[in-house]
């Protein structure tokens, strides 16, 4: 039986492009965003950007978060067996106004698509009615 080996130059070319993939994910996060703009003191990823104030961290994980909310709510869920009563108490403060946000970001994009499709059927009554279609 013959063995396939790769060549001197076939080997190069994939260490080649495996040292390139490397550097490429070395400076991107998980989710592709650069080392630069999810950077921590902690080494973490965070949404905290450079120039921004770290407003709050976990006291479990020292994760930094930019938003007390975002810590309330991380704590909550990732450390829920180990929170305190206050700290639950927190979480579920900053659950109910997330999904009151989010309740009113949701009315905002069904009104902002009947308009559009308002807008839509009246500018095809209009090309209907005046003889451009």
């Amino acid at each position: 039986m013959t063995e396939n080996r790769p060549t001197g130059t076939d080997a190069a070319q994939r260490e080649s492009s495996a040292a390139s993939t490397n550097e490429a994910s070395d400076r991107r996060g998980v989710d592709g965003a650069d080392d630069a703009s999810r950077s921590s003191p902690a080494g973490f990823e965070t949404l905290v950007r450079e120039g921004e104030a770290v407003a709050a961290s976990c006291p479990y994980c020292e994760r930094p978060f930019a938003a007390v909310a975002a810590r309330d709510l991380h704590v909550g869920e990732v450390h829920e067996s180990v929170c305190s009563a206050s700290e639950r108490e927190a979480y579920e403060a900053a659950f109910a106004a997330e999904d009151d946000e989010l309740f009113y970001f949701h009315l905002k994009v069904v009104a902002a698509l009947a308009v559009l499709y308002t807008v839509v059927v009246l500018a095809y009554m209009m090309a209907l009615g005046g003889g451009y279609l």
